[in-house]
């Protein structure tokens, strides 16, 4: 495989060299940055195959930074989380240790907003068999937004409620959040082909202007591993909370039932194009703080820990494997 490194990385960011590059068409006056430095590029690797695990498209990945670019200059704040965006940030692509895993978060109120009828995975597709393609009410420009509910049978340590609020029959409980996630997808004006699809998770105004995003597992598939990654990442500074009654999460106080989020201390307020393989896509401004509320303060190298013991842990690696994995770059893109 051949590295393609015209501009190699000699930091991580941030950058100091910003550029207010435009304002956004929101009622919440946006302010949209680009990173304007040599430095912010990162090397990329080719390798002959398909789509999977071993490399990615280049049209996936045109289609990605087409999407969230487009949907963020429409005022719907759109952007990698989680592993997605640790992997753009880190090594300016998908993370190498792992497939095409595009996690992304949208922002509540602005899907909110635009009052789009919320179906659940039944009606979704009966809908979308039936006027695939059409006008209809949950078109938004050439996208078609599909906000899902919460399946409170689901999750262990989410039910959808919000905690800023109480309901209005003066019962005390919280009211329940109208949706949970936006299933988006794309076509081809002209052909009507599928161009891009990816479901996207809200992210929930929280206390101080900051915003959260559901930790949310499933008992006996994935639960007991993320609660291990949870308790060890707030110990090493990560900000996962019990949402309810803004209680940091700890071997104490962690029972199951109890809603927990990832606090990201942001108003999200500012979004920043960053290097995604040969293009770039928009991360908040504060991705550094965001990065650290969800895997604490060593979240810019892979974790030096031992073995891995069970599937839904995170990878592990020796001291040697994670500086091999700083220095060969994303999961390369398939020639």
């Amino acid at each position: 495989a051949c590295i393609l490194s015209l501009l190699r990385a000699s930091q991580l960011r941030p950058n100091p060299n910003r550029q207010l590059l435009s304002i956004l068409p929101d009622p919440k006056t946006i302010e949209w940055r680009t990173i304007a430095s040599a430095n912010s590029f990162l090397p990329f690797n080719i390798r002959s195959g398909r789509s999977g695990k071993s490399c990615v498209p280049k049209e996936k990945v045109m289609q990605m930074s087409r999407a969230l670019k487009d949907l963020n200059a429409r005022g719907i704040r759109v952007f990698p989380r989680n592993g997605f965006l640790l992997g753009v940030i880190r090594h300016g692509g998908y993370l190498p240790t792992e497939g095409i895993d595009a996690d992304l978060a949208v922002v509540y109120e602005d899907i909110e907003r635009l009052n789009l009828p919320v179906l659940d995975e039944k009606r979704l597709k009966k809908k979308r068999k039936r006027n695939r393609w059409k006008p209809q009410d949950n078109n938004f420009a050439d996208f078609e937004l599909y906000p899902f509910p919460t399946d409170t049978d689901h999750w262990v340590n989410w039910k959808g409620n919000d905690p800023l609020s109480v309901s209005a029959d003066n019962s005390g409980e919280e009211k329940p959040y109208s949706f949970y996630g936006v299933k988006m997808y794309r076509h081809s004006t002209e052909s009507g082909a599928m161009l891009w699809q990816n479901a996207v998770m809200a992210v929930y105004p929280y206390h101080h202007g900051y915003y959260f995003y559901p930790r949310a597992d499933v008992l006996g598939f994935n639960h007991d591993d993320h609660l291990k990654e949870t308790l060890r990442w707030n110990h090493e500074g990560a900000n996962m909370r019990l949402v309810d009654t803004d209680e940091i999460v700890t071997e104490l106080n962690f029972e199951r039932g109890k809603q927990i989020g990832v606090v990201m201390p942001t108003g999200l307020d500012c979004m920043v194009e960053v290097q995604f393989y040969f293009t770039t896509v928009p991360v908040p401004c504060d991705y550094e703080a965001i990065l650290q509320a969800q895997y604490g303060i060593h979240w810019d190298r892979p974790e030096p820990r031992g073995r891995k013991r069970t599937e839904h842990e995170s990878k592990v690696v020796s001291v040697e494997e994670s500086d091999s994995i700083m220095e060969n770059g994303p999961l390369p893109l398939c020639s």
